[in-house]
C-alpha cells in the first residue's frame, strides 16, 4: 500500500522524494552556519575530539568544561582559539 501522498519518483529526486537545489540557488537556501561547540571533560579522548572538531568547516570549540584546573592559556594555544 502506498501513501496517499506519494508521487512516483522522477529523474534527478533525491532521497525522500525532495528535488536537488539547483547551483545559482544553493547560497540563497544553503547559508554555512559554523557551530560552537562545548567539550565537557578534558582526558584523553577530548585532545582528540577537539583538533577533529576544529577541522571541520562546520564546527569549532569555544569552551571546554573540566573538573580538573586548566590553564586557559595553555589551551588555547594548544587548540588555537582564543580565550
Amino acid at each position: 500500500m502506498t501513501h496517499p501522498l506519494s508521487r512516483p519518483a522522477r529523474p534527478g529526486d533525491l532521497a525522500g522524494g525532495s528535488r536537488p537545489i539547483p547551483e545559482t540557488d544553493r547560497e540563497t537556501f544553503l547559508p554555512m552556519k559554523k557551530y560552537n561547540v562545548a567539550v565537557i571533560g578534558y582526558g584523553w579522548v577530548a585532545t582528540a575530539h577537539i583538533p577533529a572538531i576544529n577541522a571541520t568547516a562546520d564546527a569549532q570549540v569555544t569552551a571546554i568544561y573540566s573538573s580538573r584546573p586548566q590553564d586557559d592559556a595553555a589551551l588555547s594555544a594548544r587548540h588555537g582559539s582564543p580565550i
